[in-house]
Order: structure tokens, then sequence, then C-alpha cells
């Protein structure tokens, strides 16, 4: 029971091929597997994918990849899992032995070489233990895959994060100068604003002034307020005052005059004090008849 429990639980059958046309094949039973595998491939839609058709109690699973057709065919205890790492694998080795050499080869042209290779794959894969394995090891390098991408993204995000600073940075420089330019700009405004201020105000200050003192002295000439002017002394007609100084000496004197019928009387007075003579007066009358 064992025997044929592990006999129906493998993979029965495998292929690749390019469009319709079949490259190499292996099947460890007999059966009509290749007529109904050639069905499968006429229906099969040539974008990229991956899909599985049933038939009867067997399942056909195939990986589609830039033309090439990779189909392996199992029972349906034996899940779909296994079946495509085994496909997976069939693809990596068919491209790493042959690339493109797929797409211009003609039908069973790599029946001789990858045949035997498929056959040790189908082997191999049908095996839970080394099927899991394999499942296993593609897993962790999945996973370590993704963290080193993970990695690669945070790096870049760091990048990106950095240069964003430095922009920003760059910015802020930028901002902080013609911050200060404006400022310089606002502060000269209004040292000016505030002198013109200032000059208005004085301005305003002297109009009202000159109001006020126009209003009180009588008219805008403000006669008023203006001081009088000092007359000049008149003088007495016929009498002459002088007054000589002399630098060291001051001399005083009378003089007085009348003439009376063509005679003159004159009497004239001196005096000398300490050396000083002070002042010199001269004072005359004429009458005359």
């Amino acid at each position: 029971n064992d025997g044929r429990r592990t006999e129906s639980m493998s993979i029965i059958y495998a292929c690749v091929a390019y469009k319709t046309t079949i490259l190499a094949e292996h099947s460890t039973r007999k059966g009509n597997f290749t007529k109904v595998v050639q069905v499968i491939l006429e229906k099969i839609s040539p974008t990229e994918g991956k899909m599985t058709y049933t038939f009867e109690q067997h399942y056909f699973h195939y990986v589609v990849n830039d033309g090439m057709v990779y189909i392996c065919m199992a029972d349906e205890e034996f899940g779909r899992r296994v079946p495509f790492v085994f496909l997976d694998d069939i693809q990596s080795r068919f491209q790493t032995t042959y690339g493109q050499r797929g797409k211009v080869a003609i039908g069973y042209g790599m029946q001789a070489d990858f045949g035997r290779i498929l056959a040790k794959q189908m082997e191999f894969f049908s095996d839970s233990q080394n099927s899991d394995k394999i499942r296993q090891a593609k897993a962790d390098l999945n996973a370590v895959s993704e963290i080193a991408l993970a990695n690669i993204d945070k790096v870049i995000q760091r990048g990106e994060q950095i240069e964003l600073l430095v922009d920003r940075t760059e910015n802020l420089s930028a901002t902080t100068v013609q911050f200060k330019k404006k400022s310089t700009e606002l502060k000269n405004v209004m040292w000016w604003r505030n002198v013109k201020i200032m000059i208005g105000i004085a301005v305003v200050v002297m109009i009202v002034v000159y109001i006020i003192l126009a209003i009180s002295c009588g008219g805008m000439s403000i006669p008023k307020c203006r001081p009088e002017p000092t007359p000049d002394p008149t003088p007495v007609p016929g009498t002459t005052t002088a007054a000589i100084t002399t630098t060291g000496m001051t001399t005083t004197g009378l003089t007085t005059g009348t003439t009376t019928g063509g005679a003159t009387t004159g009497m004239t007075t001196g005096g000398t004090t300490g050396g000083t003579t002070t002042g010199a007066t001269t004072t005359g009358g004429t009458t005359g008849a």
C-alpha cells in the first residue's frame, strides 16, 4: 500500500516546448500524455503566467515565460506546491543550458540531452523530503533576497532623506540671507519714515507758533511785538556842544560870548586834576542886534 501511494504521489510526466512545438519530454508511465499535452499547448495563452489544467484524476501544471512552456503532470494528491517548484527548477536549468536556442530548435531537438535531465529531476522532486528541502532552501533564499531589497530600499530612502535635508538646509540659508536683506531694507525705510515724521512735526509746530504770534502781535508782520526805534537827539539852534577826549589828559572848558553892538565878551574856564584832563566843552552863544 505504501509503495502504491508513493508511486501515485509523484510527477508522472514533464516536457519543455516552444509554443506548440515539444522540444523534450519524459514520462514515468505509459499513456497518451503527449496527445493531451499537445491539446493543452494549443489552448495556452502566450502571455506569461502559471496555470493548472485538470484531466480526470491528473493535474497538468505549466509555466509560460517568453514563449517557452514548461509542463508537468502529477496526481491530484500530489498537490500544486511541489510541481511548480519542479517547473521553476526545470526552467532555470533549460535557460542556463540553451538560452534562446529553444526558440529556433525543431521538434524534440533537445530530447537526447534534456530528456535525461527531466527524468532525473522528476525522480528527485517526487521524493517529498527532497522537494521540501528544495522548497525550504528557495524560501530561505527568497527571504534573504527580500531582506537585501529591504536594506537597499532603506539605503536609497536614507539617501533621499539626506538629499532632502541638504536641500532644506540650502533653502534655509537662502531664506536667511533674503530675510536679513529685507530686514535691512525695512530698517532703512522705517528710519527715513521717522525722520520725515519728525521734520513734519517740527514744521507744524513752527507754523502754529507763527500763527499764535501773528494773532497776538496784530498781523502777519507782527508789528506790535517789534521793539520801537530810539529817536535821535534834536540839537538847540545857536548852541554847539562838542566833546573831546584826550588820552592821559582831560580839559574842561566853557566859553560864553556875547556880542553887542560889535563888542565881544568871552570867558574861558579850565581845570586840570592829577595830570588828566577830562572832556573839553565849548559853549558859545552869539547875540547880535
